[in-house]
C-alpha cells in the first residue's frame, strides 16, 4: 500500500472554493455589517441564467486569485428579498462593496470587466467610484 499523504495548507487552499452562497437576507446583512474595510464582490445569479453559468467558474478564480476579499453569490430565486432590495432586474449583475456600502457595480457577464472592477478596488486605499454601469442585455438574462 501507499504510505499515508499529508495534506498541507496551501494544497486545501488552492482547491477550495472560496465563495459564500447566501442563503437570507439576514446571512447577507450580516455578511455586510461585520466585513470592516474588506472589499466586498457580490455576484447576482440564477441557475436558469446561461451567461450565469458561463462566468460562475471565472467568479470562483477570482476568489482564489483574491483571498483577502470576500466573494459571495445570491441566488435571486432562492434570496428574493436580497434582489428586490438591491434594485436587481438582470443576471449577472456585480455589485462591490466596502464598509458596508455598495459603491460600485454592472451587469453583464464580463470577466475583464469583473477582474479589473476587483484589482482596482481591491487595495484598503482604493477610492469608491459610487457607480453602476449597465453592460448591456447581450450578456445577461433579465429578471421579469
Amino acid at each position: 500500500p501507499d504510505p499515508p499523504r499529508h495534506t498541507y495548507w496551501f494544497e486545501l487552499r488552492a482547491s477550495q472554493v472560496m465563495v459564500k452562497e447566501i442563503a437570507s437576507k439576514e446571512e447577507f446583512d450580516k455578511i455586510l455589517s461585520e466585513s470592516g474595510e474588506k472589499l466586498i464582490v457580490i455576484d447576482y445569479t440564477a441557475t436558469w441564467c446561461g451567461p450565469c453559468k458561463s462566468i460562475a467558474p471565472e467568479f470562483e478564480r477570482l476568489s482564489n486569485k483574491y483571498p483577502n476579499e470576500i466573494f459571495i453569490k445570491v441566488d435571486v430565486d432562492k434570496c428574493k428579498s436580497v434582489a428586490r432590495a438591491q434594485g436587481i432586474s438582470a443576471m449577472p449583475t456585480f455589485q462591490l462593496y466596502r464598509g458596508g456600502q455598495k459603491f460600485f457595480g454592472f451587469r453583464g457577464a464580463s470577466v475583464g470587466k469583473l477582474e479589473n472592477s476587483i484589482q482596482k478596488f481591491s487595495a484598503a486605499d482604493a477610492v469608491p467610484s459610487d457607480e453602476m454601469e449597465d453592460e448591456g442585455s447581450m450578456m445577461g438574462c433579465t429578471l421579469l
